[in-house]
């Protein structure tokens, strides 16, 4: 895969990783004292040269969550950051994903704060795409990053270890409710940045899924499941978490 950096400000980068067929974004956030890495990504890229070519600080790596496609490069550090509640997940995916060496996972918490600096960063838990997804409220720069809960896209709610709408309609509701808090959102993959509104669509979207709406049968590449469209996003899922 190949490895593409885009400066969002001086002390905040986007590391995408990507080829023809697949694409992560992982965020490297720098302070004054030091610096936090969102997401590892597959694995296929050296993360770690490319945090070093862009800060000398101390790092912390934080997970958004645990799926294969944000853990593949934690080989190469000694200790990430990951919600219990994905702990299980994080094993599954680490076993598939066959690589030698393994990180120290380290709990992160509902409300844990990384003071980088001039720079703090809130941890907000939303259960939904997985049981343990967090998203990072950058307090001073007023950006939300949301790791795969709100993308410009779909959610899956169609996985292993995958919450029930109602479940990821609370967390909808609790970024809403810190909507005074940022300004913009940057997702893990497709569009970014994105506005906050997207909130609204999927709060809408799970709603409507709650209320009964008819779902429409959906290929996806894990699977045949059930989709309700809404705007610019959708929510796919199973009988089980359709509720």
């Amino acid at each position: 895969m190949e490895c593409r950096i885009v400066s969002l400000d001086d002390q905040t980068w986007r590391i995408e990783e990507f080829d023809a067929k697949d694409s992560v974004y992982l965020y490297l956030l720098a302070g004054d004292r030091s610096a936090l890495l969102l997401d590892t990504g597959f694995g296929q890229i050296d993360v770690p040269a490319a945090v070093t070519a862009l800060t000398c600080l101390p790092l912390t790596v934080v997970h958004s969550h645990g799926h294969f496609d944000h853990i593949g490069g934690d080989r190469s550090f000694e200790a990430v950051y990951l919600h219990p509640a994905d702990r299980p997940l994080y094993d599954l995916h680490r076993a598939r994903l066959s690589q030698p060496g393994s990180a120290r996972v380290l709990d992160l918490t509902d409300g844990q704060l990384f003071d980088l600096g001039g720079r703090t960063l809130e941890v907000l838990h939303v259960p939904g795409h997985s049981p343990g997804s967090v998203c990072l409220l950058d307090r001073e720069r007023r950006w939300l990053f949301t790791g795969d809960t709100c993308c410009k896209a779909d959610v899956l709610l169609c996985l292993e270890y995958s919450g029930t709408v109602t479940e990821y309609a609370a967390s909808i509701a609790k970024l809403q409710a810190r909507r005074d808090a940022f300004d913009c959102t940057w997702p893990s993959h497709h569009t970014v940045p994105v506005d906050p509104s997207i909130l609204d669509q999927f709060a809408r979207a799970a709603r409507r899924v709650l209320d009964g709406a008819p779902l429409q049968p959906y290929e996806t590449p894990f699977g045949t499941f059930r989709r309700l469209a809404q705007d610019d996003i959708g929510i796919v899922c199973t009988e089980e978490t359709a509720r």
